[in-house]
């Protein structure tokens, strides 16, 4: 999520993959210790925005599923993907409103935080495998592989270069950046100008070579975005191991 910031005791999210602005000890298993505490487990605006965004992703890759179906009539492929279009933009709309809700009214929940990056990375996968695919994609205007590859792999990284500080540090460090949020920004615009894309190619001249060059600017912010946050974590654990090793060599002058 955009700036969102649902930052309890575990890590705030952001638009890239959960990306959040504090540096602290994670306990993994806290999200699920809620449901083994019914007094508190109480759902905010907040987080039933964020749940609906993930259940409006079955209903979106349903009508994708269809768009290009030979048995159906062309009218009714084209009203699927107008129905996917409103799926789309609703996802994306909530994708605001909860974080705007979790900040202005204070409903910061362990379980909102954990579901919020769930639904950023479900719709954002799941839309660019779908604009990629024989049976998802927009006639005229497949997605390239390439661009698929480099979005996704950059979340999948990510993912494993958290795995690596948390195993090494018992910390997560989280530092948001411009190039990050920008990265989710033109990932969310790409899929948008790729499933309007036949009506506005009618009316827009040059809408499609401006389409393009969107989708590799969209995979280069990816690389970009990755490079950062491979150099950020890496520099972190540099630093925890040089604090540790202070840390050590003080406590053995002290016995001494």
């Amino acid at each position: 999520m955009l700036g969102d910031r649902r930052n309890g005791d575990i890590v705030t999210m952001d638009a890239g993959f959960g990306l959040g602005e504090t540096m602290l000890n994670v306990d993994w298993l806290k999200p699920f210790r809620l449901f083994g505490t019914p007094s508190r487990f109480k759902l905010s605006w907040a987080t039933r925005v964020t749940l609906l965004r993930i259940l409006l992703v079955v209903p979106f890759i349903s009508c994708m599923l269809h768009i290009n179906a030979p048995e159906l009539r062309e009218g009714t492929r084209v009203l699927l993907r107008h129905i996917a279009i409103v799926l789309f933009a609703g996802m994306a709309i909530g994708d605001a409103l909860d974080g705007f809700l979790a900040r202005h009214y204070r409903q910061i929940t362990r379980l909102g935080t954990f579901l919020d990056p769930v639904a950023d990375k479900l719709l954002i996968t799941s839309s660019s495998l779908l604009l990629v695919s024989q049976r998802g994609h927009v006639e005229g205007f497949l997605l390239p592989l390439t661009v698929v590859v480099l979005v996704i792999g950059k979340d999948v990284l990510i993912i494993i270069g958290f795995a690596i500080v948390y195993f090494v540090t018992g910390q997560i460090h989280v530092a948001p950046t411009v190039l990050g949020k920008a990265a989710t920004v033109l990932q969310l615009v790409m899929v948008g100008c790729v499933l309007v894309a036949p009506e506005a190619s009618r009316v827009l001249p040059g809408y499609a070579s401006s389409l393009r060059l969107l989708w590799w600017s969209a995979g280069g912010a990816a690389i970009l975005a990755t490079l950062v946050y491979i150099r950020a974590g890496s520099r972190y654990i540099e630093r925890f191991e040089r604090a540790r090793a202070d840390a050590s060599s003080d406590g053995f002058k002290e016995s001494v």
